[in-house]
């Protein structure tokens, strides 16, 4: 997609009121979440969080906000989430509801703010909100909503958000070493503009959920599709690629520090769990979890707190892997005539790669 065909399209969008679209689906995805208002709190991981833990109970305070910093409670390093529990305990007391209606409101909100990022980023108002509508009442969203302990994942998933589209406006501001997105390789403007607020979008999202740390290689998505900033041919992608990296090198510099963080403090809980397993084993494992989010993302089923491990189903583990593999290496051929598919694959795969079993975390090797 040209500079010129953006342009355009980002300009049918101005016809169309995006806000009212925006509105519409809030309040869809606000309606569809409303009953767990209703809901209690889960014996499950939701007393860690709020109703047996002291530090919580007592609201913002600045004893509160010293556990926040220095707690690796719940497994991970995680003070903006402790900090939003908190504050819900000092705006509605020890009720869960409060909770809950908290959840639903930054679940609808990172809904939005995926509508707002795709029509930023594509100027195409319908697919935009289609895929935004998708992401917000796909089932698999109904364990971070709805269980009060997984305040972290609705959290990190705003501040991702906010982060995407904070890039987005870095790249219509800016050029790398001289070229940019447009036709002719020039900047679309001399508009000062840097990565501060996409880095700072970054460590608050770390700070609240460590599944960030992929956050730096899908913008290099985005580079290529749909912002084009990564060129149109092999050649040129190959002279891109390394600015293009560089130009993160903070950001990548951020989530290797997280990953130590994270795996230190994993470890540290216990968390961490080391079977003795051969490489294949382990290779069967990542396949046969890559089959569950793939077949659980097109056709939710059989869903549960806690999965059991099917790593032992070797025929159809190797399915799923002929098919993972197959798909992406086409995907990746087809980088100049699909971009949308070679990022959407990479995508789907990459950003799995926390949660996939290299190391395991958790009783269960796969979750919602």
């Amino acid at each position: 997609m040209s500079h010129a065909t953006l342009t355009s399209n980002r300009l049918v969008v101005r016809w169309l009121d995006v806000r009212t679209g925006a509105a519409i689906l809030f309040a869809l995805t606000f309606a569809l979440y409303a009953p767990a208002i209703r809901y209690d709190y889960l014996q499950y991981d939701d007393g860690v969080y709020v109703y047996e833990n002291a530090n919580v109970l007592k609201g913002l305070s600045a004893e509160g906000c010293a556990y926040a910093f220095s707690t690796i409670d719940g497994g991970s390093w995680m003070p903006l989430t402790w900090l939003s529990l908190m504050l819900d305990q000092s705006l509605f007391g020890n009720h869960p509801w409060g909770h809950h209606f908290t959840n639903i409101l930054l679940h609808g909100l990172c809904a939005v703010l995926l509508f707002a990022v795709l029509c930023k980023l594509t100027g195409r108002f319908g697919a935009s909100w289609f895929v935004a509508a998708a992401f917000a009442f796909h089932p698999l969203r109904t364990e971070s909503v709805v269980w009060i302990a997984e305040r972290k994942d609705v959290l990190s998933g705003v501040l991702w958000m906010l982060g995407i589209l904070a890039y987005a406006r870095y790249a219509e501001y800016r050029s790398v070493t001289g070229f940019g997105q447009g036709e002719n390789d020039k900047p679309v403007t001399d508009r000062p503009s840097n990565l501060g607020a996409v880095l700072l979008c970054l460590v608050l999202g770390l700070m609240s959920k460590p599944m960030l740390v992929t956050f730096p290689f899908v913008l290099l998505l985005l580079d290529v599709w749909p912002l084009r900033r990564a060129g149109d041919d092999w050649m040129t992608f190959r002279a891109r690629l390394w600015p293009l990296v560089w130009e993160k090198v903070w950001l990548f510099a951020v989530v290797l520090v997280f990953c130590g963080l994270t795996f230190w403090s994993q470890d540290k809980s216990g968390a961490v769990s080391r079977p003795n397993t051969s490489v294949s084993e382990k290779i069967s494992s990542v396949t046969a979890n890559y089959g569950f989010y793939l077949q659980q993302t097109i056709l939710p089923s059989h869903r549960t707190v806690l999965y059991p491990d099917v790593s032992d189903k070797q025929t159809r583990n190797t399915v799923v892997a002929v098919i993972v593999v197959g798909v992406t290496i086409i995907s990746i051929l087809m980088i100049w005539r699909a971009p949308w598919l070679t990022v959407g694959c990479l995508w789907f795969v990459g950003t799995l790669v926390p949660v996939i079993g290299i190391v395991r975390v958790g009783y269960t090797p796969v979750a919602d």
